[in-house]
This record gives C-alpha cells, sequence and structure tokens, in this order.
C-alpha cells in the first residue's frame, strides 16, 4: 500500500497552513491531493476557509468550479467517439460538416480608427487542431482585440452562458500557431451535435457514470450546493474579495453546457478522472473509460514541431481580473501538447517525471499525472486571477515535498 513518510505529511500540513494564515498573500482556502496508481491516497490536505469572512472550513469535499479542467474531460468523450468511429482526429470535411460556423468565421488581421478589418480563412480545422489549440481561436482575456470584437456584442465574452458566445473571429490561420482559446468548446458542441445528447449527459452516461462520480456536474446539484465554496479575486497582496461565482456572475444553474469550462467538481472525482492516464484507460473501480491504444495518442506529443517553440512564447492578459500576465507558461518545462493538456517532455525541478501530463484553470487550479512514477496530484483553490503567484509558489512548495517523500519510500510509487 502506498504511504507518504509522516514528516512529509506534517510539512505538507504546515505549507498549506502557512498559505492560508499569513499577513500578506493569504490564499482564502486551498486543497492539495495526491493519489498513486493504486487509486489510494498518497496525501490528501484542506486548509482555510471555503469562502472569507464565513465559518465553513475548506475540507477535501468541497465542490469547486473547476473551470478550463473540463477541457481534460469533454477530450476524453472525443476520444471515446473517436474510438467508436464517430469522430476522426484529422477529417477536416467532417468538422465543415458538423460545425459549419467555423467555416464562416473570419480572421482578425488588424485595427484602425474605423474599427477592425479581416481576412478569409486559409486553413483547414480538424477536430486535432481543436484538441491542441491550433484552430486560430483565443479567449477574449488573452487577445485585447477579440476582447474589444467580443465586448461590444450581447455575448460580451466566453462566460455569458449561451452558446452563440463561441461565434467569434479567429485571431490566427488555423494550424499556423498555438494559441489557447476556446477550440474545446466547440469540441463540446460537436459531441453534442453527433451523440444528440446534451454533453453532460453525455459524462453522465459515459465517464461520470461507470467511474461512480457523485460530484461533478455542469450544474452544482442540490446534494453538492452545502459544499460550493465561494469565489475571489486578489486585489493586492494583502486585499481579498470574494465576488460571484463565475467572472460575470450568471446563474450557476446554467442550460448551455461549455466543454472549455463549465463544469464543477471535487478533487476526489477529478482525480478519479485524470487516473486514467496512468492505467491504460481504466478506472480504480475497473471501468474501461479509454481504450490503452487511445491513451497513449492522447499523452504523446501532438504539436507540430514548427508550432511548438509558441507554447514558450509569453502570454499577455486584456483582462486583469481574470488572468495575470505570463512570461512563459510552466518556465522550465520542455514542452508538448496532448489531447488537451499539456506535456513536460523533461524532468522538473519538482520531481515530475518526463512525459507527465498537467493543466490547470482560470481559477487557479492545477494537476499533473506523473505516468512514469505512477502519481496524479491536484492543488485547488477559489481565486483569480489566474497565475496567482502564492498559490503557483504553493504548488512548487508541495509538489517538491511530496515527491521528496515518494524518493524516501520507494514503496509509495507504484
Amino acid at each position: 500500500m502506498a504511504s507518504l513518510p509522516d514528516h512529509t505529511k506534517a510539512e505538507l500540513d504546515k505549507i498549506l497552513r502557512d498559505v492560508t494564515s499569513s499577513d500578506k498573500n493569504k490564499i482564502p482556502g486551498v486543497l492539495f491531493a495526491a493519489v498513486g496508481r493504486d487509486g489510494k491516497p498518497l496525501y490528501v490536505g484542506a486548509e482555510g476557509v471555503r469562502a472569507i469572512g464565513q465559518e465553513a472550513k475548506m475540507t477535501p469535499d468541497t465542490v469547486l468550479w473547476i473551470a478550463s479542467l473540463t477541457k481534460t474531460v469533454t477530450g476524453i468523450a472525443a476520444l471515446q467517439l473517436i474510438e467508436q468511429g464517430k469522430l476522426l482526429l484529422d477529417d477536416a470535411a467532417q468538422i465543415a460538416q458538423l460545425l459549419p460556423e467555423l467555416s464562416q468565421a473570419k480572421v482578425v488581421s488588424g485595427s484602425n480608427v474605423n474599427g477592425f478589418s479581416y481576412t478569409p480563412i486559409q486553413g483547414e480545422t480538424t477536430l486535432r487542431s481543436l484538441l491542441t489549440h491550433t484552430s486560430g481561436h483565443s479567449y477574449t482575456f488573452f487577445d485585447k482585440k477579440l476582447r474589444d470584437i467580443v465586448g461590444t456584442g450581447p455575448c460580451q465574452d466566453e462566460f455569458s452562458g449561451r452558446p452563440d458566445a463561441f461565434n467569434q473571429p479567429l485571431v490566427h490561420q488555423p494550424n499556423s500557431t498555438f494559441s489557447y482559446g476556446i477550440g474545446i468548446d466547440w469540441v463540446g458542441i460537436l459531441i453534442e451535435r453527433v451523440t444528440g445528447k446534451k454533453l453532460g449527459t453525455y459524462f453522465d452516461d459515459h465517464i461520470f457514470g461507470p467511474l461512480g462520480l457523485k460530484d461533478t456536474a455542469f450544474e452544482v446539484k442540490p446534494h453538492m450546493r452545502p459544499r460550493l465554496s465561494g469565489m475571489h479575486a486578489r486585489l493586492s497582496e494583502d486585499t481579498i474579495i470574494e465576488q460571484p461565482h463565475r467572472p460575470i456572475g450568471y446563474a450557476v444553474e446554467n442550460e448551455f453546457h461549455s466543454g472549455g469550462g463549465g463544469l464543477f467538481s471535487t478533487i476526489h472525482d477529478y482525480l478519479m478522472m485524470i487516473a486514467i492516464f496512468m492505467n491504460d484507460g481504466k478506472g480504480w473501480n475497473g471501468a474501461q473509460i479509454l481504450k490503452p491504444q487511445t491513451v497513449a495518442l492522447a499523452t504523446r506529443d501532438n504539436m507540430p514541431s514548427a508550432l511548438a517553440p509558441a507554447m514558450d512564447a509569453p502570454v499577455y492578459s486584456s483582462r486583469e481580473d481574470l488572468a495575470n500576465d505570463l512570461p512563459n507558461i510552466f518556465p522550465g518545462s520542455v514542452k508538448g501538447w496532448g489531447l488537451t493538456f499539456m506535456i513536460s517532455k523533461n524532468e522538473l525541478p519538482t520531481g515530475r517525471s518526463p512525459g507527465s501530463i498537467n493543466w490547470c484553470a482560470l481559477c487557479n487550479i492545477f494537476w499533473w499525472v506523473d505516468i512514469k512514477k505512477g502519481v496524479a496530484g491536484m492543488l485547488a483553490t477559489q481565486i483569480l486571477p489566474l497565475f496567482d503567484a502564492p498559490v503557483v509558489g504553493t504548488l512548487f512548495k508541495a509538489e517538491a515535498e511530496l515527491y521528496r517523500g515518494l524518493a524516501e519510500s520507494p514503496q509509495a510509487r507504484l
């Protein structure tokens, strides 16, 4: 049975306790958990409160808005449909038929006093380009032109809760560069059109149900609501406020199921899902969610080598309430991109192995799966903007301490 030394667990407790009790750069509430390949917890820790000014403590079963962590779930669903022959990874004609809106989009080419100028699309969109963020899309909070264009319309941004919010112009020609954006929301729409089901219904039938997950949904169900964390915003190193749960405060219950950012979940449920990537597609309960060869496809580098340098390019925020500037996403990592997540090709200073997969969420949640060492981990908060320095620092400290403990306990490396 996997285990960590007691002193490692105590040090992890201290890391979480310190960051939730400090006077400067405080985090209201934080969760950190890691599991072994066999599904046994290596560590589960929770410190702080679910919402500032309230007494409810952050607990391992706290319900979180997981934002872009939804993308991996949508990717799993798309991979299942590829296995069934209902979707094709590189068939541009299929995407043009099922998502005609994408063929009608234009590419922003510039702006002047009269407004914005556009050019026709020159490349073809495939499912692979949508899953790898090479379809030319972006987010309004990462592109100023897109922010200004979308902000003048009825949807304002991607958080309007309306499917037409994703009828946005492209910021690059398809297949010309890596640009993190709304492509996987279009994959969610694609799944609905192929299956004839709401995205959440498909997830329930083919992912959540088979894995036995009870606390993951696009709507906060009655049994989840008492455990829902509040959302916070950092205004300065010593000022944090609570704010509406999603960036523009629309209702938690929503008819549109955003495949790029709509799910609520818990650390338990999410670790159950991502652990299939270190178990040949199988859940801890024995449910085969993906075939082993599909997992191999998803976790290998799918980014064309010519586009890889773009993953090291700076990403500048166009909405400081949602994201900080990112000089480099995960500095020190030699990056690849799988089918919805980043791949670290080198060993990281924390101890994470080459070939590990990872990603994050707008509200500062970070996960990784170390396929080689058989460890999946997650650090979760509910605070904006993205890449909050105290949260990122806590992640690196906690992850490094975890791996130090694993190195001392060989039996923990499953």
